[in-house]
């Protein structure tokens, strides 16, 4: 295995040495001649002590990249024991004349490479840099690994991961392509799902002149509120009792999904028509509430449940006026038995470890630790997730900071932009009804119609946080440049489910319709309508 490596790594070597040996001279001087380049802060829209960049190198076509030249720079801070932003900027040799900003995920810290497709591509499709787009990402302004939130204890740092970096990286990357080609780009898009997608909806509401096209995927909107739910939860679960295992966690779902599977016209283990499903988990409850195994749950675990099924109430309010956290999907197809979902072991550990503690568990420690408290030793145990006593006031400045639930999208919408929104209903990171809350808050706000104009929310049965009983795939790129570039809104596209080697498609339904079989071929999306009920 490793000879084959090394023979792997040589004509990789080989190939890429024959490349640029026949690149054009000058071609080759440019992304050389770009090394080392600076974009001095009165560039930068957001302060800094301007930008640099440290490497650039030309990269031949092999795989799914062509011809480029390949940029690694830093954005310095203005505070000095702040972290650089970090960042990956690719100019393509033949450029269409546009540009798309990737997102990240989790807490960031490490450099999206923006060199593959954007999140949940078509199989096959062509990248967004194989089709011509100048491409670039970021570290979301510091180095580290979830839940490692430490970085958070700086202000500079904790600003720029919560959105100014993505300001901050595209008027560095807007500098870089003026200087390499001579003109901006006429347009730029943004693609991201979890905390990228967050971004996504960020920069829109943020920074409308920016962005011009969004393709988001289950966005973190509420984080401050998820950490608020995800306390609850994890005193629950981590209480006497509470501990609910991945066996009783099956028995809830196959309950809920023999509940709700037909209600769409197709027993096919995939719950569409969410808005109907309903099944009350206090028909499990243990005999006499003594735990008889996977069969049942005890009242403590049933409470568990519930710190996830129900809306989670707050006693003050978060940014824009939010004073709840919405409810996981758990009581409609969610299924939370796994190391990423509930974990394996029965107390959070201090730090957490993923996989033996949950994922959202795991990132809520961090996140009280550093964003909230800023002290390394606080015990999430010692939080009140409804009040949050003595730290409400921080908790709204985070909120403020870190939330993208701002429904104030004027200039956005008069300037063209358009939003695709995907979201899965077996998410078990971000709940699916935060992103129904969202749009429903863009409805009353706006209007049905003029939201229309403007944004499409796709749900997704049995697609949980980028995978799941229903593994999504879309051409959102090719509709995003339809409906920006030519004026062609998205009427009802197809998805296909990546877990299904017969290609098992459906038609992606604007909320709050939903796909119901109509009768035929089960894989073919003909076969289905939207309906809204």
């Amino acid at each position: 295995m490793k000879l084959l490596l090394s023979c792997s790594r040589l004509l990789r070597t080989l190939l890429g040495s024959l490349w640029l040996a026949t690149l054009p001279a000058h071609a080759a001087d440019v992304c050389a001649g770009l090394a080392n380049a600076r974009v001095p802060a009165d560039q930068i829209g957001l302060p800094t002590s301007g930008a640099v960049v440290r490497s650039a190198r030309a990269v031949g076509p092999l795989g799914q990249s062509p011809d480029h030249c390949e940029l690694a720079g830093e954005i310095a801070p203005v505070d000095p024991a702040a972290p650089p932003i970090r960042f990956q900027l690719n100019l393509p040799a033949h450029w269409n004349g546009k540009a798309l900003h990737f997102g990240g995920g989790g807490f960031d810290g490490s450099v999206v490479s923006a060199t593959g497709n954007v999140p949940h591509a078509w199989p096959g499709s062509s990248t967004p840099l194989q089709r011509g787009y100048a491409t670039y990402g970021s570290d979301g302004g510091h180095s580290g690994s979830d839940p490692d939130a430490s970085f958070a204890r700086n202000d500079e740092a904790l600003r720029n991961f919560t959105g100014e970096a993505l300001k901050k990286v595209h008027d560095t990357a807007q500098a870089l392509l003026l200087r390499r080609y001579g003109r901006l780009p006429s347009l730029t898009y943004f693609a991201g799902g979890s905390t990228g997608g967050r971004e996504a909806l960020s920069v829109a509401q943020r920074y409308p002149r920016d962005y011009q096209g969004i393709i988001a995927h289950y966005p973190a909107l509420e984080f401050v509120g998820m950490m608020m739910r995800a306390n609850a939860f994890a005193q629950s679960l981590y209480g006497p009792g509470g501990f609910t295992s991945w066996g009783k966690l099956e028995t809830l779902n196959q309950h809920v999904i023999a509940a709700c599977d037909a209600l769409d016209g197709l027993a096919d283990g995939l719950i569409n028509n969410v808005r109907a499903c309903r099944f009350d988990p206090q028909v499990l409850r243990c005999w006499s509430n003594i735990d008889w195994g996977d069969s049942c749950l005890t009242d403590a675990q049933l409470a568990t449940v519930r710190t996830l099924s129900d809306t989670h109430p707050l006693a003050f309010r978060l940014a824009n006026g939010l004073d709840s956290a919405p409810p996981y999907g758990i009581l409609y197809g969610a299924n939370f038995a796994g190391p990423v979902d509930i974990g394996t072991w029965p107390e959070l550990l201090d730090p957490p470890v993923l996989g033996l503690n949950g994922y959202v568990a795991s990132m809520h420690s961090g996140y009280l630790k550093h964003f909230i408290t800023r002290d390394p030793a606080y015990s999430p145990f010692d939080f009140d997730p409804v009040t949050a006593g003595p730290w409400q006031a921080r908790v709204q400045t985070v909120s403020a900071l870190h939330d993208a639930t701002s429904v104030e999208l004027g200039e956005f919408i008069q300037r063209g932009g358009k939003i695709l929104l995907a979201h899965g209903t077996s998410d078990t990171i971000v709940p699916f009804s935060v992103s129904v809350r969202y749009v429903q808050r863009l409805r009353e706000a706006l209007g049905s119609d003029a939201v229309d104009q403007f944004l499409r929310f796709y749900p997704v049965a049995g697609f949980g946080h980028g995978e799941g009983r229903y593994t999504l795939a879309w051409r959102s790129l090719d509709l995003l440049e339809d409906w920006v570039e030519r004026g062609v809104a998205p009427k009802r596209p197809t998805m296909r489910n990546l877990l299904d080697l017969l290609g098992q498609e459906r038609p992606m339904c604007s909320y709050p319709t939903f796909p119901r079989y109509r009768g035929g071929d089960v894989q073919q999306a003909s076969s289905y309508s939207c309906a809204r009920r």
